[in-house]
């Protein structure tokens, strides 16, 4: 390799006058579903798999999912520590693969399969309140499937289904909207799921249940333009790619509902950073296709494919970005999004740079010799406070690879239910546990002591080059 790499440590609407003009067809005197997937956009898909055998191919690995989907067991209220969280994901899951494939195919097993996961959801005494991403993840699953298969369900089921929609979804997150709760402060990736997912149950009802979108609508968009200041001013996202993923996947979602319901996203997506936030996991990924695992990413993680992409690419205007993800798909799976916002692969091979820094309150510098050798080299690390969600006592890390081999590894994540695990105070417990403490992490020590918890550090100087790329940090 001649290239060497140096690195140094030291607004307000009324309902009625935009939402049911939307959603009730007086030709037809039926609803159209009016979340993500409209009917319109519907039948562009169709036509254009007619003649696009890799949108067809993404059609059928949703099928697929559809298909196991229609086998599998009744969801139950089963926690996990103190937490939900992986009912309410399963049901998002199932419910996108379901509602996409019944109104794909128009087969009945996709929507009683479905009807059954509505009435489990439903009859649930509650969606955990207790840890709010598990009701705003419900919420978000219910809504889709109410709004998607209402047409088809029975009057009895889709009223208990709005009824519940309301009770243990948006009652329970207008009562923390009124509180103010952590989430509401646009800190990180909570504000993100909890906003938009209310978003989209509220929409969902709009037409019936008008008061819970005039009660939610300003201070969630508000929460959403609180958290979209964390991408500036290029892009990167404090919490690592795994957060970044679940934050702007639902930022996404809550988006493409808005403009769909409503016509407009509320300038949301003009976020400063936004509009080049999707390079961030495409440069934090490995040759070897592993992220750079600082915060409470997963050591060794890979990247996935991810249909945020896609909304990203097109609102955006990024080829590049377009013609990456379709890349990351080849050996994977397309999820149903993939397919709602699906695009065609640009013809011109995309260019990326080789060095790449990303600013905000964390800094992170990547250099790499070349994109398309998986035995290339690559470096990343990052610099910033140490004091952030999800932060380790890690200022000065990095990871290398080269020749296929991680050489320089971050353990990243322990396990969430660990006694302590966030309490991030000055003698908090979390600081105690070996992943998320110094001495596990790429850097310094001063006699086996952890970092300062309040230490902010920076990138003094990044520097690419034709031969030779360094990053300075002082520390």
């Amino acid at each position: 390799m001649s290239k060497k790499l140096f690195f140094v440590a030291c607004g307000i609407f009324a309902v009625c006058g935009f939402i049911s003009p939307r959603c009730f067809s007086a030709e037809t005197n039926a609803w159209s579903p009016q979340l993500i997937l409209t009917d319109a956009r519907l039948a562009g898909l169709k036509e254009l798999a007619k003649s696009d055998p890799v949108l067809k191919r993404y059609v059928a690995d949703v099928t697929k999912s559809a298909d196991k989907f229609c086998g599998s067991k009744k969801l139950e209220h089963v926690l996990i520590g103190p937490r939900l969280l992986s009912v309410s994901r399963d049901m998002v899951n199932r419910t996108y693969a379901l509602g996409l494939a019944f109104r794909w195919t128009g087969e009945k097993k996709y929507l009683e399969a479905e009807e059954k996961n509505l009435q489990a959801v439903c009859d649930f005494a509650d969606w955990n309140p207790s840890h709010f991403l598990d009701v705003a993840e419900m919420t978000h699953a219910v809504a889709i499937g109410y709004d998607w298969l209402r047409r088809d369900l029975s009057p009895e089921l889709r009223d208990h289904v709005r009824a519940q929609l309301i009770k243990l979804g948006l009652d329970e997150g207008e009562s923390r909207v009124k509180q103010g709760v952590h989430w509401t402060s646009g800190n990180n990736n909570w504000t993100q799921v909890c906003c938009s997912g209310l978003l989209i149950g509220a929409l969902a009802v709009a037409d019936s249940d008008p008061l819970h979108w005039d009660k939610l609508r300003e201070p969630l968009i508000e929460g959403l333009r609180k958290a979209n200041k964390l991408y500036a001013p290029d892009g990167a996202w404090e919490e690592g790619a795994s957060y970044w993923h679940y934050a702007t996947s639902y930022l996404v979602y809550g988006l493409a509902a808005l403009e769909s319901a409503t016509g407009s996203d509320f300038d949301l997506s003009k976020a400063e950073g936004l509009d080049r936030t999707a390079y961030f996991p495409m440069y934090l990924t490995s040759p070897g296709g592993k992220y750079f695992c600082f915060a409470d990413v997963h050591a060794m993680s890979e990247r996935k494919p991810a249909p945020e992409m896609f909304w990203l690419a097109n609102r955006f205007h990024l080829p590049d970005v377009l013609a990456d993800e379709h890349r990351v798909l080849q050996p994977g799976a397309a999820s149903p999004c993939h397919v709602i916002w699906y695009a065609p692969a640009p013809a011109d091979k995309p260019v990326f740079d080789l060095e790449k820094m990303f600013h905000g309150r964390v800094q992170v510098a990547v250099m790499r010799t070349a994109w398309d050798d998986p035995n290339a080299w690559w470096v990343a690390t990052k610099a910033g406070p140490n004091l952030i969600s999800h932060g380790h006592l890690d200022q000065g890390s990095f990871e290398f690879e080269a020749e296929g081999v991680r050489w320089a590894v971050d353990l990243g994540s322990d396990e969430y239910n660990m006694p302590g695990y966030f309490d991030m105070g000055p003698n908090g417990r979390r600081w105690a546990y070996y992943r998320l403490g110094t001495s596990s992490h790429n850097v310094f020590t001063m006699d086996g002591s952890n970092q300062y918890l309040g230490a902010k550090t920076t990138i003094a100087s990044f520097k690419p080059g034709v031969v030779l790329s360094t990053v300075t940090m002082d520390l």
